[in-house]
Protein backbone atom coordinates (compact mmCIF):
# COMPACT_ATOMS: atom_id res chain seq x y z
CA UNK A 1 0.00 0.00 0.00
CA UNK A 2 0.80 3.47 -0.56
CA UNK A 3 1.00 6.53 1.36
CA UNK A 4 1.45 10.05 0.49
CA UNK A 5 4.19 12.34 1.98
CA UNK A 6 2.83 13.86 5.57
CA UNK A 7 5.17 15.82 7.28
CA UNK A 8 5.74 15.74 11.06
CA UNK A 9 7.40 17.94 13.67
CA UNK A 10 9.36 15.68 16.08
CA UNK A 11 9.66 16.83 19.79
CA UNK A 12 13.10 18.97 19.23
CA UNK A 13 11.47 20.43 16.88
CA UNK A 14 12.86 18.81 13.33
CA UNK A 15 10.67 18.61 10.79
CA UNK A 16 10.54 15.04 9.19
CA UNK A 17 8.51 13.51 6.09
CA UNK A 18 7.07 10.28 5.67
CA UNK A 19 6.06 8.40 2.56
CA UNK A 20 6.14 5.25 1.20
CA UNK A 21 9.33 3.95 0.05
CA UNK A 22 9.43 3.20 -3.30
CA UNK A 23 11.86 1.47 -6.04
CA UNK A 24 13.76 4.48 -6.87
CA UNK A 25 14.60 4.89 -3.07
CA UNK A 26 16.07 1.52 -2.96
CA UNK A 27 19.91 2.32 -2.80
CA UNK A 28 18.70 5.01 0.13
CA UNK A 29 17.07 2.47 2.33
CA UNK A 30 19.96 -0.26 2.01
CA UNK A 31 22.18 2.65 3.05
CA UNK A 32 19.82 3.69 6.12
CA UNK A 33 19.83 -0.40 7.09
CA UNK A 34 23.75 -0.53 6.79
CA UNK A 35 24.13 2.51 9.39
CA UNK A 36 21.50 1.60 11.93
CA UNK A 37 22.99 -2.14 12.02
CA UNK A 38 26.51 -1.06 12.01
CA UNK A 39 26.32 0.87 14.88
CA UNK A 40 23.23 -1.38 17.12
CA UNK A 41 24.05 -5.13 18.40
CA UNK A 42 20.20 -5.08 19.81
CA UNK A 43 18.91 -6.26 16.17
CA UNK A 44 18.24 -9.33 14.74
CA UNK A 45 20.64 -8.87 11.53
CA UNK A 46 24.49 -8.95 11.61
CA UNK A 47 25.93 -5.44 9.44
CA UNK A 48 27.73 -8.30 7.14
CA UNK A 49 24.19 -9.53 6.54
CA UNK A 50 22.60 -5.99 5.33
CA UNK A 51 25.85 -5.86 3.40
CA UNK A 52 24.85 -8.76 1.60
CA UNK A 53 21.37 -7.44 1.12
CA UNK A 54 20.78 -7.83 -3.10
CA UNK A 55 19.81 -4.88 -4.51
CA UNK A 56 17.71 -6.52 -6.25
CA UNK A 57 16.01 -8.78 -3.48
CA UNK A 58 15.04 -5.54 -1.51
CA UNK A 59 14.04 -4.00 -4.98
CA UNK A 60 11.48 -6.94 -4.92
CA UNK A 61 10.27 -6.63 -1.67
CA UNK A 62 9.75 -2.69 -1.62
CA UNK A 63 7.35 -3.45 -5.28
CA UNK A 64 5.74 -6.14 -3.03
CA UNK A 65 4.83 -3.66 -0.16
CA UNK A 66 3.94 -0.92 -2.85
CA UNK A 67 1.41 -3.70 -4.61
CA UNK A 68 -0.25 -5.10 -1.36
CA UNK A 69 -3.19 -3.88 0.25
CA UNK A 70 -2.33 -4.70 3.71
CA UNK A 71 1.30 -4.01 3.97
CA UNK A 72 3.23 -0.89 3.30
CA UNK A 73 6.85 0.25 4.26
CA UNK A 74 7.37 3.51 5.48
CA UNK A 75 10.15 5.69 5.62
CA UNK A 76 10.71 9.08 7.50
CA UNK A 77 13.33 11.35 5.77
CA UNK A 78 15.14 14.62 6.76
CA UNK A 79 16.36 16.48 4.49
CA UNK A 80 16.02 13.94 1.95
CA UNK A 81 17.67 11.68 4.19
CA UNK A 82 16.30 8.21 4.61
CA UNK A 83 16.53 8.03 8.83
CA UNK A 84 13.84 5.48 10.01
CA UNK A 85 11.78 3.17 8.79
CA UNK A 86 8.80 0.94 9.66
CA UNK A 87 6.87 -1.52 8.08
CA UNK A 88 3.74 -3.69 8.78
CA UNK A 89 3.52 -6.62 6.76
CA UNK A 90 1.04 -9.67 7.13
CA UNK A 91 3.01 -13.12 9.50
CA UNK A 92 1.50 -15.35 6.62
CA UNK A 93 -0.11 -16.30 3.62
CA UNK A 94 -2.32 -18.30 5.41
CA UNK A 95 -6.28 -17.16 5.87
CA UNK A 96 -6.54 -18.52 9.04
CA UNK A 97 -3.48 -16.37 10.21
CA UNK A 98 -4.78 -13.18 7.97
CA UNK A 99 -5.85 -11.45 11.58
CA UNK A 100 -1.94 -10.90 12.10
CA UNK A 101 0.11 -8.31 11.65
CA UNK A 102 4.25 -8.15 12.02
CA UNK A 103 5.46 -4.79 13.13
CA UNK A 104 8.74 -3.33 13.01
CA UNK A 105 10.66 0.06 13.50
CA UNK A 106 14.33 1.11 12.68
CA UNK A 107 15.21 4.58 13.54
CA UNK A 108 18.21 6.25 13.31
CA UNK A 109 20.56 6.71 16.52
CA UNK A 110 20.56 10.37 16.24
CA UNK A 111 16.88 10.33 15.90
CA UNK A 112 15.83 8.45 18.92
CA UNK A 113 14.17 9.93 22.09
CA UNK A 114 12.41 12.26 20.54
CA UNK A 115 9.14 11.17 19.23
CA UNK A 116 9.60 9.50 16.62
CA UNK A 117 8.99 6.21 17.46
CA UNK A 118 5.94 7.11 19.05
CA UNK A 119 4.52 8.59 15.91
CA UNK A 120 5.57 5.75 13.86
CA UNK A 121 3.36 3.51 16.68
CA UNK A 122 0.35 5.80 15.96
CA UNK A 123 0.63 5.33 12.29
CA UNK A 124 1.04 2.00 12.52
CA UNK A 125 -1.57 1.25 14.71
CA UNK A 126 -4.00 3.94 12.48
CA UNK A 127 -2.96 1.60 9.26
CA UNK A 128 -3.73 -2.00 11.19
CA UNK A 129 -7.46 -0.65 11.68
CA UNK A 130 -7.83 0.17 8.86
CA UNK A 131 -6.75 -2.90 7.16
CA UNK A 132 -8.81 -4.98 9.39
CA UNK A 133 -5.84 -6.04 11.48
CA UNK A 134 -6.58 -7.50 15.09
CA UNK A 135 -3.15 -8.25 16.74
CA UNK A 136 0.43 -7.05 16.39
CA UNK A 137 3.27 -9.28 16.58
CA UNK A 138 7.72 -8.38 16.97
CA UNK A 139 10.35 -9.56 18.50
CA UNK A 140 12.53 -7.85 20.17
CA UNK A 141 16.21 -8.67 21.71
CA UNK A 142 16.76 -8.22 25.49
CA UNK A 143 19.22 -5.82 25.44
CA UNK A 144 16.94 -3.67 23.51
CA UNK A 145 15.62 -1.89 26.27
CA UNK A 146 14.13 1.34 24.60
CA UNK A 147 12.45 -1.26 21.57
CA UNK A 148 11.39 -3.24 25.07
CA UNK A 149 9.86 0.13 26.59
CA UNK A 150 8.11 1.54 23.89
CA UNK A 151 5.66 -1.48 22.88
CA UNK A 152 4.96 -2.05 26.67
CA UNK A 153 3.86 1.50 26.81
CA UNK A 154 1.47 1.32 23.79
CA UNK A 155 0.56 -2.20 25.08
CA UNK A 156 2.16 -4.56 23.84
CA UNK A 157 2.79 -7.73 26.53
CA UNK A 158 5.55 -10.14 26.42
CA UNK A 159 4.03 -13.54 25.66
CA UNK A 160 7.34 -15.82 25.51
CA UNK A 161 11.50 -16.01 25.40
CA UNK A 162 13.42 -17.74 23.31
CA UNK A 163 16.22 -18.28 24.86
CA UNK A 164 19.86 -17.75 22.86
CA UNK A 165 17.59 -17.01 20.40
CA UNK A 166 20.51 -14.88 18.52
CA UNK A 167 24.44 -15.47 18.30
CA UNK A 168 26.28 -11.58 16.96
CA UNK A 169 29.85 -12.24 15.37
CA UNK A 170 31.36 -12.12 18.85
CA UNK A 171 29.59 -15.39 19.49
CA UNK A 172 27.48 -13.86 22.14
CA UNK A 173 24.15 -15.18 22.87
CA UNK A 174 21.09 -13.19 23.27
CA UNK A 175 17.33 -13.94 24.63
CA UNK A 176 14.61 -13.06 21.74
CA UNK A 177 11.09 -11.74 23.29
CA UNK A 178 8.03 -11.68 21.57
CA UNK A 179 5.26 -9.29 22.00
CA UNK A 180 2.04 -8.84 21.36
CA UNK A 181 -0.83 -6.46 21.23
CA UNK A 182 -4.14 -6.98 20.42
CA UNK A 183 -6.36 -4.84 18.80
CA UNK A 184 -9.33 -5.54 19.39
CA UNK A 185 -9.20 -4.99 23.17
CA UNK A 186 -8.92 -8.80 23.44
CA UNK A 187 -6.86 -9.44 26.30
CA UNK A 188 -5.19 -12.76 27.87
Amino acid sequence: MRMQGRELTLKNGTKVEMHTVTVGETGKYLKFMKEVYDKNDMLELNPNEVEEMKRRRVRKEIKEFAKAKRQILLGVYSEKKLIAACSVSRVSDKEKESHRAALSIAIAPEFRKIGLGSSLMKLAFDFAGKVAYEQFETTVLESNTPAFILCTEYGFKAMCRFPRAFKNIKGAYQDSILLIKYLNNYET
